[in-house]
């Protein structure tokens, strides 16, 4: 239901008509969002760590409802940064309820200063990775 399918179209000319066939990968592509508050650095590694998960198989998606993997990536320097990602940590967690199996992960430097409060606070985060982490992230 919330899983995308890869597909592939291809355009055929069979006796002189057009055929237009669709195939369906059998098995579910799984996705991925991230969030990014913060500084260009968040930006930045936010931007590896879709790499890793891209080369993993995993594609993008455009929300957080339909990701298999929701990553909240923050810095811990600018407090609005800060304060918005734990308001976008809090409101994930109906998304974990209704679906349990998605990995929920919070990234960068506000992961790593506030490691033990984070897991205390929203129980349903599955991964805390701070920015000095990434290297290992596809692991």
């Amino acid at each position: 239901m919330f899983s995308h399918y890869s597909s592939i179209s291809a355009l055929f000319i069979i006796g002189g008509c057009f055929a237009e066939f669709q195939c369906y990968n059998q098995f579910p592509m799984h996705s991925y969002y991230i969030k990014t508050f913060g500084c260009q650095m968040n930006v930045n590694d936010s931007e590896v760590l879709a790499g890793y998960l891209e080369r993993a198989g995993y594609a993008s998606s455009d929300s957080p409802e339909t990701a298999d993997i929701i990553l909240i990536n923050t810095c811990s320097i600018r407090e609005l940064s800060e304060l918005k990602a734990k308001s976008f940590i809090g409101d994930v967690k109906n998304i974990k309820r209704e679906r349990p199996s998605v990995k929920i992960g919070v990234c960068g430097c506000m992961a790593s200063k506030e490691k033990s409060q984070i897991f205390k606070e929203f129980p349903y985060v599955d991964l805390i990775l701070g920015p000095r982490n990434l290297d290992g992230f596809d692991k």
